[in-house]
């Protein structure tokens, strides 16, 4: 029997450590965060995912994109939704070991393939019998997450119409940020400032200059997240290295992690550089080039508004003022 608080450590970092490569995945719901969380650290790990309420209550959009992102930049990686009825609330995990060879293993319970499920709530997970668990995922009904007519059989949330569309958001990841805005509207919410805290003056380098040195790719840059934002708002933030996913009101949708000493900064996932250049895009810095505080005067704000979705979902304010 596994609880919380080592359901993570007995499920995935054991049987990965035991040479296991192959997961096998039935949940009723899942997080692209917490899935790219995994690939990244396990490198040689192998998931096959299948999303047993996808039909019945949708997936974000955001977390579709990032799983085709993952899908065609690791090849590690198989996600499927369910399209039966009635929706498949199971939460099953099997383990096989690097050559396939039969040496598998087997969990079930109530955790989702979620941070909140392997992380932050009590949960029950059990050993199962490998064989019963895989004719529990023999499924028919399912449509893999890159087929293009998937968003025919499963509803993507928060998914901009074409119809919808106009010059200013063609550029987009369909991210409808103006059905987002409504979902925010009684969300806590912290202001991130890009300049030096009570200074009238940008980082030299770091922030959005962090790449700004000898020996480092230019555009790498991070939100500067001062002492104080934590102390004034605890929990806000996720703990450190733990991934999440931020909204942008542009309809981005970036992999970011708290990192630094006492959580100061919030980086982009993959590369440093994502968020760099993001905010020089938006400022009309060309890429590679220094941010200036007169580049943050022209724009109009100095300052970037980061509500709280959920524990792993944000959403970015930056609009021109």
């Amino acid at each position: 029997m596994y609880l919380w608080p080592n359901i993570y450590h007995d499920l995935i970092e054991i049987p990965y450590l035991q040479n296991r490569r192959k997961l096998k995945v039935l949940t009723g719901y899942a997080s692209s965060s917490f899935v790219y969380h995994l690939l990244e650290t396990y490198r040689d790990l192998q998931i096959d995912l299948i999303i047993g309420m996808a039909k019945k209550d949708g997936i974000n959009i955001w977390d579709h994109n990032e799983y085709i992102r993952l899908v065609n930049e690791t090849e590690r990686l198989q996600v499927y939704y369910y399209t039966g009825h009635p929706a498949i609330h199971t939460k099953a995990l099997l383990w096989d070991d690097f050559n396939l060879l039969g040496n598998k293993i087997s969990f079930a319970g109530s955790a989702n393939f979620t941070w909140n499920g392997f992380k932050d709530q009590q949960e029950l997970m059990v050993n199962a019998n490998p064989s019963e668990i895989e004719t529990v995922m023999n499924i028919d009904n399912l449509i893999n997450a890159a087929d293009p007519n998937v968003n025919k059989k499963i509803n993507l949330l928060y998914k901009r119409e074409s119809e919808h569309r106009n010059k200013s958001t063609e550029n987009t990841d369909d991210i409808d940020t103006a059905e987002i805005r409504k979902r925010i509207e009684n969300k806590p919410y912290v202001d991130l400032s890009l300049k030096i805290l009570n200074k009238n003056q940008i980082h030299e380098k770091s922030g959005l200059n962090w790449g700004q040195r000898p020996g480092r790719e230019p555009n790498q840059a991070y939100l500067p997240v001062p002492m104080q934002i934590h102390r004034q708002n605890p929990g806000f933030f996720p703990e450190k290295e733990v991934e999440f996913t931020i909204l942008t009101d542009d309809g981005k949708n970036i992999i970011c992690v708290m990192a630094q000493d006492n959580r100061k900064a919030i980086q982009s996932c993959r590369n440093n550089s994502i968020l760099g250049k993001y905010f020089r895009k938006r400022l009309g810095v060309p890429l590679g080039q220094k941010v200036e505080l007169n580049d943050l005067k022209k724009y109009g704000r100095d300052y970037i508004r980061l509500y709280k979705i959920d524990g792993y979902t944000y959403f970015s304010d930056y609009r021109q003022v």
